[in-house]
């Protein structure tokens, strides 16, 4: 912490860090959406968050698509749901009262 800093200023900074990285994951979600729809591939946004099998399924046919785009951005997508997964996992495993 610098001299001038304050602990709030420090917690500010990293919610404003949360909110940013929020706000390129719902990009690249969207993206993906918009981009498999133009290949004619319309996502369930709802089963796709809730059904692991349904997800990769759309995620592994954008990986097999000409679109060099398409690709990336289900590479994103994809580490982005992992992240997700992680957290929540972490989270359940620590249980209510340990946080």
């Amino acid at each position: 912490m610098t001299f001038h800093e304050r602990p709030f200023d420090r917690a500010a900074n990293r919610d404003e860090a949360n909110t940013f990285a929020n706000s390129l994951s719902v990009l690249a979600e969207v993206s993906f959406k918009w981009l498999m729809a133009g290949h004619g591939w319309q996502i369930d946004t709802a089963r796709f968050y809730s059904d692991p099998e349904y997800a990769a399924g759309f995620i592994e046919r954008a990986r097999t698509s000409n679109s060099a785009t398409l690709r990336e951005c289900a590479d994103r997508v994809e580490a982005e749901m992992q992240l997700c997964s992680k957290g929540t996992n972490a989270a359940a495993a620590s249980g209510p009262n340990q946080r």
